[in-house]
């Protein structure tokens, strides 16, 4: 009942770092992590931080409020079709985005997941572009009884990596 700083709880930070590295390989500094109420919410900050004057790609079939936030936040998004193990190469070199937003495993509503060379595909081309990559991690649920795949952002060092998950089926809405 007491309220939280306004850069959040410093401990909460530092055990979502901690649990990131060992479940998923991904090392973060606790400072690096934001915490909002909602993946749509997290959305519109990222729209508001990368800025709408970028081109948004996103995956077609997608969870349809990802684009209807980004276009809320004034950002052109370009729908790009999905294979059978991640979106179309040729809709990748295609596409003038600087932005890839992706879901990577379980892809709603396709359930298409991305397979180990169509994730290193998604890093050569933000690298070869200059371009951001958001992986929205959102059905593999941070938790210890299961090991995650290796996630975009643990495969890479030099191509920038938003990672985003939830805590919705592990804490109360």
């Amino acid at each position: 009942l007491i309220k939280s700083p306004n850069r959040g709880l410093t401990e909460l930070r530092q055990a979502i770092a901690s649990y990131l590295g060992r479940s998923s390989g991904i090392t973060v500094k606790p400072e690096q992590i934001i915490i909002g109420s909602g993946a749509e919410y997290l959305y519109s900050l990222i729209a508001q931080l990368l800025g709408s004057d970028r081109k948004f790609a996103l995956e077609n079939p997608s969870y349809d409020k990802i684009r209807r936030v980004y276009e809320a936040n004034g950002v052109e998004c370009d729908m790009l079709k999905m294979g059978h193990d991640g979106i179309k190469t040729a809709e990748l070199e295609k596409t003038e985005a600087t932005v890839l937003h992706i879901t990577p495993f379980n892809s709603f509503p396709s359930g298409v997941t991305a397979s180990a060379s169509k994730r290193s595909e998604y890093i050569n081309w933000a690298k070869k572009r200059g371009a951001y990559i958001i992986e929205d991690n959102y059905d593999s649920e941070l938790t210890v009884s299961k090991k995650n795949v290796d996630t975009v952002f643990s495969l890479t060092k030099d191509c920038p990596v938003i990672y985003l998950n939830t805590f919705s089926e592990t804490v109360a809405p």
